[in-house]
């Protein structure tokens, strides 16, 4: 966090002003539930959500009238999906921050929007800790999501 704190006194000196901040935190680790620790709620957790809010809190002073701020959400915050309960919810808690920060921000003409991607096919799923078999489960789960919004064309799932 520390990093993220000091990121205004890094960042005014060269571009004194900002028309465009997208904040992607991009990490997450996947388990059952029995499994998931207090500890991994709180990585997750401090990453994704207080990540976001404090870049986004951090930066704000330079933030343009009319400038753009995009968060980056998840397509399993509108979806259930095996594993993946503590980083849906903290996923979900960034596309909270959308609704609310647009709100707080319409009097600065500031826009607050998200992108919400789906997976996209990387050996990063190795890294998340799950099984090959738990990887395949989610995969298989967002196809069926993709198939029942008849937006499969729009997905590339790895071949397995």
């Amino acid at each position: 966090m520390e990093g993220i704190r000091s990121l205004y006194k890094r960042v005014s000196p060269v571009f004194p002003n900002l028309d465009i901040l997208f904040v992607n935190a991009g990490y997450g680790r996947f388990a059952p539930i029995e499994a998931v620790s207090e500890d991994i709620v709180d990585e997750i957790f401090t990453v994704l959500v207080k990540g976001t809010f404090f870049t986004v809190q951090s930066l704000l002073p330079l933030m343009t009238e009319g400038a753009s701020i995009i968060l980056n959400t998840s397509v399993v915050t509108q979806y259930g999906a095996s594993y993946s309960s503590v980083y849906s919810a903290a996923k979900s808690a960034v596309s909270a921050f959308v609704k609310t920060f647009a709100a707080e921000l319409a009097s600065r003409k500031i826009r607050v929007n998200a992108v919400s991607p789906g997976y996209t096919a990387t050996n990063g799923f190795q890294k998340t800790g799950m099984t090959e078999k738990q990887i395949t489960l989610q995969f298989n789960q967002l196809f069926r999501h993709c198939l029942l919004k008849d937006s499969h064309k729009h997905w590339k799932l790895p071949m397995r």
